[in-house]
């Protein structure tokens, strides 16, 4: 990541820093060209003059060997100056990955400037509002400044396949630089990003011809702009991956409006991969309907239930159906809350066995729950239906599968306990050897 990219000081000697693997690797590669090299291609020198080998390496045996250094950014700069050979691949992972903060555009657009070919190995372009050390914070006139050249530095990245937009409010020069600029991305994130309304949040998905993972994270919405209409797609995305793993919304705040848009477009006929929490009956509807038109398609299913009126159990008797979904290869049901003293959380699980008991793909590999465990207890696992999700999945027609994942998150009270638990709570999955219990203090 640019931001974090530490180079040698300018009066060091340029030298190659290599892992003790990567130079292992060299020399086993040496020792086998000389081997190989037939005898006709060796030069004739004089018993006077030093054996000068003129043979070089393959240049894809310099970019193998580079690439064991591909988070090493210290070593990397020493051999991006090393030679013209190792120049190439080394600039490249050097500069495949740009992370630009509001404190840091600057260094970077003076080092394009200087270095234009190197804005051709950006692949991976991270835009944030904020300081990269967390610990300052900046004027609002500095973010002013970043905030309008951000078109500029678009303008000269045309290789970037995967955008991240964190913390950044998309309108005005902002949303217009992104309807020009980028015509390659297949992967947009956004993250604690602020937009005008659902048609925004729409039209940055018709933005990009070429996207094919969509993945938001905590997104805020404001009250939508006078007049703004959900686009009609003319260049339509194959959309293969759709995520909306958190709370989303802040005024207007309900998915729905955005899933229908995508069946109404017909953008998620070639959806593999879908992570969604429903937080309303509506929007489990919605997802119905999606789940019905993809079918056997889909291959990757994560969900959660968790409504907004708890006093409401609407979403308890859910209207989703998995059993169209004979293709699913991986199902996760996250997150799955604890704590049953909390008000804000579900009590009841017995939505996860319903609706487990409905998959009948015959490829499932892997099951996951993962469970948020803060300031719970071991009896509070007591509420989760132990027994109808061990016998559904120790079922004749799960036979493929080789993965039962359960993930907790959180509870320190949970530390070493948790694990014997739940063994025994399982126990057919566990004599089957596909078991695995993780338990983490912290959410990554």
């Amino acid at each position: 990541m640019w931001a974090e990219q530490k180079r040698p000081p300018c009066n060091a000697p340029v030298a190659v820093i290599v892992w003790p693997q990567a130079f292992s690797h060299i020399i086993r590669v040496v020792q086998f060209l000389h081997q190989c090299i037939p005898s006709s291609l060796v030069p004739i020198c004089s018993s006077s003059m030093r054996f000068l080998p003129t043979k070089r390496l393959p240049l894809e045996i310099y970019d193998e060997v580079i690439d064991w250094l591909h988070d090493d950014y210290a070593a990397l700069a020493a051999c991006s100056l090393t030679c013209k050979a190792w120049s190439y691949r080394s600039q490249f992972l050097l500069f495949r990955k740009v992370a630009l903060h509001a404190d840091t555009w600057q260094a970077f657009e003076h080092v394009v400037q200087c270095s234009p070919h190197l804005a051709n190995f950006v692949r991976v372009l991270i835009l944030s509002q904020y300081c990269r050390s967390s610990r300052h914070k900046l004027a609002y006139s500095i973010i002013l400044e970043w905030l309008g050249a951000i078109p500029r530095v678009l303008a000269v990245l045309p290789g970037v396949v995967k955008l991240e937009l964190c913390s950044l409010l998309i309108e005005g020069t902002l949303r217009d630089a992104l309807a020009r600029e980028l015509p390659l991305v297949q992967e947009l994130r956004l993250n604690r990003c602020t937009l005008p309304g659902i048609a925004r949040l729409a039209e940055l998905v018709c933005f990009f011809p070429q996207l094919k993972k969509f993945k938001v994270g905590d997104l805020f919405i404001t009250p939508p702009e006078t007049g703004a209409v959900l686009p009609k797609v003319v260049t339509r995305p194959a959309l293969e991956v759709v995520k909306f793993p958190s709370r989303l919304f802040w005024m207007d705040r309900t998915i729905s409006t955005f899933l229908h848009w995508l069946i109404a477009e017909s953008l998620h006929t070639q959806i593999r991969k879908l992570e969604l929490i429903l937080f309303r009956y509506e929007e489990a509807e919605v997802v119905r309907d999606i789940l019905r038109d993809i079918g056997p398609a889909l291959q990757d299913l994560s969900f959660s239930l968790d409504p907004d009126n708890r006093s409401d159990t609407d979403l308890l008797g859910t209207p989703l159906d998995l059993s169209p979904c004979t293709g699913l290869r991986v199902l996760a049901f996250s997150p799955l809350r604890l704590c049953r003293d909390n008000p804000h959380h579900i009590r009841s699980f017995a939505w996860v066995s319903l609706l487990l008991s409905q998959v009948s793909s015959p490829n499932l590999e892997h099951v996951i729950f993962r469970f948020r465990a803060g300031a719970s207890n071991i009896s509070d696992l007591d509420d989760f239906e132990w027994d109808r999700i061990d016998g559904a999945l120790s079922h004749s027609r799960f036979s493929k599968l080789r993965r039962v994942t359960f993930e907790f998150c959180r509870g320190k009270d949970l530390v070493g306990v948790v694990g014997p638990y739940v063994k025994n709570r399982v126990p057919q999955l566990n004599a089957k050897g596909i078991l695995l219990v993780a338990h983490r203090l912290r959410e990554v």
